[in-house]
């Protein structure tokens, strides 16, 4: 399942050519671009978990069971989901539009400027990303295995063998209420870094650009898309 979301211009009315452009320039619009949606979407994850984790913990969770498990598995699903897509941005990846690229990553003066509260909650993310949820090599899930034994009055023997798991769903609602204010503060560094690369580049395509082979690129990629089976 995918959503492709359009950022191009529009003009009302009237439909837009549009034509791909590639090379090292849109390749950083478009990865900045790419950065700021991942952590977009982390704030969006952490502050549905926190919502979740704060009704738990103020004791007004559904009095129903199988609804306050749903909750929980809903709440885990958001946090480990949050927590992975914030590690990307502090991680170089496949570039966009650039053959063999890096996509960038979020530079250490944005860790500088944090509380030395946020400091541990960003820390602690991602470790938790790191050695909980992409690895498991933390302790905070663990499986025990036990001998479950005969009660007292009853003969010596091993009545069974039981496991138990000790699931960790998520940190407390003040550290994803933290971990989220975290994530606004950098997406409003990379919202600037993305409308002052897209203008940049818009200047540099409007001043060097060869506008009728752009034209003709798109007319041709236009009557290609019209003239498929299936289109209209």
């Amino acid at each position: 399942m995918t959503n492709s979301t359009d950022q191009s211009e529009q003009s009302v009315g009237t439909p837009l050519l549009q034509v791909g452009i590639a090379g090292i320039e849109p390749g950083w619009v478009a990865d900045v671009y790419s950065i700021l949606n991942d952590i977009t979407f982390a704030m969006r994850c952490a502050n549905h978990y926190a919502a979740i984790a704060h009704r738990h913990e103020s004791g007004n969770a559904d009095p129903d069971q199988e609804q306050r498990d749903g909750e929980r598995f809903i709440a885990s699903a958001m946090w480990n989901a949050a927590v992975v897509a914030y590690r990307r941005g502090f991680n170089s990846g496949r570039g966009h539009l650039v053959k063999g690229g890096k996509r960038p990553r979020l530079s250490d003066p944005l860790i500088t400027q944090l509380t030395d509260e946020q400091k541990a909650v960003h820390t602690g993310a991602l470790d938790q990303a790191n050695q909980h949820v992409a690895h498991r090599v933390s302790e905070l899930e663990q499986i025990i295995t036990m001998a479950v034994l005969n009660p007292p009055a009853a003969p010596r023997g091993i009545a069974g063998i039981g496991l138990m798991r000790v699931h960790f769903i998520g940190p407390k609602a003040e550290f994803a209420d933290t971990f989220a204010e975290i994530c606004a503060l950098f997406i409003a560094e990379l919202q600037q870094e993305y409308d002052r690369g897209l203008d940049e580049l818009r200047l540099r395509v409007t001043d060097t650009a060869d506008i009728d082979a752009l034209y003709a690129h798109a007319e041709a990629e236009a009557q290609k898309l019209h003239t498929q089976p299936g289109t209209a």
